[in-house]
């Protein structure tokens, strides 16, 4: 690397240049004067840098949780209402009419003449005395209701519970709903029946009886009689009591039973579930917060990358224009002999002046301070000669 002191020299010339430059472009080469080269020098300017630290963070994806259990579920009873029959249904037996006993006559009395002799009165028999049964209306059998049916509305209910979980359904009758929180409605129903009730008779048929007495006439025998009398000749018919049933219904009330007693449902269990991460890494100079960690890694970035810069130390002269060739005399000759000289030829002291304007700071390659400085110090008088010059010649 370059020392202060070292830029500071370098810093000096490269500040004295334009002056030089300048100065040479405004002075006159001198006639004779030959060809000075540019002279140019590389400044190293180091590169830029600074250190980055390997930092690391865990990332959790999907955080852990530990195992765990709900809480049982306690259900609380239902209850139905139920029927229950305080006298069972019975059939009743209703007397028309009382039975009896009726005695038929089939032949009056009468008073026989017996026939000792052929003659004879004889009653003879055409049609025997009968009894007619004749139907007014006939038996039949209907159907008595006792109850209309009817219809209602049973809607389904579900459970949930504090988590949200569907646990079950049950079913209640429109105008109910369970009892306790949790329960909604989940819209199915179905419509329920209660049949119609009655029973079956049969109505009787209505009769009446109809007596015929037996058909006769008198045959009259003439002949040596005597006279029997004979009794009535009857026969008796019983009769069963005329009757019809009536069907009565059972005599029950209702109560309310317990359904569904009341019970617990164990609650749901939970597994551990393990935590998923992953780690991401960042290179920074600094810490980027709280939550990362510096690793053992590091870096070395490069901010401004090292430079060669070629820096004009001394500018190109180019050659003067070739000196005219002076015209000797007598009279100088004797001047020029009288001096010593020999009297002929050139005087190289103005070309010698001429090349002394511009100095010589061929560069040695040399790096110390001392010679820098110096050089830096020649250039700014140089500079400053150039200017005077040019200043008088204006």
């Amino acid at each position: 690397m370059t020392s202060a002191r070292t830029r500071t020299g370098l810093t000096l010339a490269l500040a004295c240049t334009p002056l030089l430059i300048a100065g040479a472009a405004h002075a006159e080469t001198a006639c004779g004067t030959p060809a000075v080269a540019a002279v140019y020098d590389t400044v190293h300017t180091d590169a830029v840098s600074h250190v980055e630290l390997k930092w690391s963070t865990t990332v959790v994806d999907t955080p852990g949780m530990v195992a765990w259990d709900e809480p049982d579920v306690v259900v609380p009873a239902t209850f139905k209402t139920v029927t229950v029959v305080d006298k069972e249904a019975w059939d009743e037996t209703v007397v028309d009419k009382e039975a009896w006993v009726e005695t038929v006559v089939d032949k009056e009395a009468w008073d026989e003449t017996v026939v000792d002799k052929e003659a004879w009165v004889e009653t003879v028999v055409d049609k025997e005395a009968w009894v007619e049964t004749v139907t007014d209306a006939w038996s039949y059998n209907r159907y008595v209701v006792t109850q209309q049916a009817s219809y209602y509305r049973v809607n389904q209910w579900r459970y949930r519970n504090i988590f949200g979980n569907t646990l079950y359904y049950d079913w209640y009758r429109e105008g109910t709903s369970p009892s306790g929180s949790g329960w909604s409605l989940t819209g199915n129903y179905y419509w329920g029946e209660v049949p119609e009730q009655g029973y079956w008779e049969t109505v009787p048929a209505v009769t009446h009886p109809v007596y015929h007495p037996a058909e006769t006439h008198v045959v009259s025998h003439d002949a040596e009689t005597h006279m029997v009398t004979h009794p009535a000749e009857t026969h008796v018919v019983t009769h069963e009591a005329q009757t019809h049933v009536v069907a009565h219904p059972a005599v029950s009330h209702e109560e309310q039973a317990v359904d569904v007693p009341e019970h617990s449902i164990p609650g749901e269990h939970h597994d551990a579930v393990a935590e998923v991460s992953h780690q991401d890494f960042q290179w920074a100079a600094t810490s980027p917060g709280e939550a990362w960690v510096k690793t053992d890694e590091s870096r070395t970035v490069i901010d401004t990358a090292a430079t060669d810069t070629p820096v004009l130390v001394t500018p190109a002269v180019s050659a003067g224009d070739a000196c005219p060739t002076p015209t000797v005399t007598a009279d100088s000759d004797a001047g020029d002999g009288g001096a010593g000289g020999s009297g002929k030829g050139t005087d190289p002291a103005p070309a010698a002046a001429s090349a002394s304007a511009v100095p010589a700071l061929a560069h040695t390659g040399a790096d110390g301070t001392a010679e820098l400085l110096a050089l830096g110090g020649a250039l700014v008088l140089a500079g400053a000669g150039l200017k005077r010059v040019v200043r008088r010649r204006a």
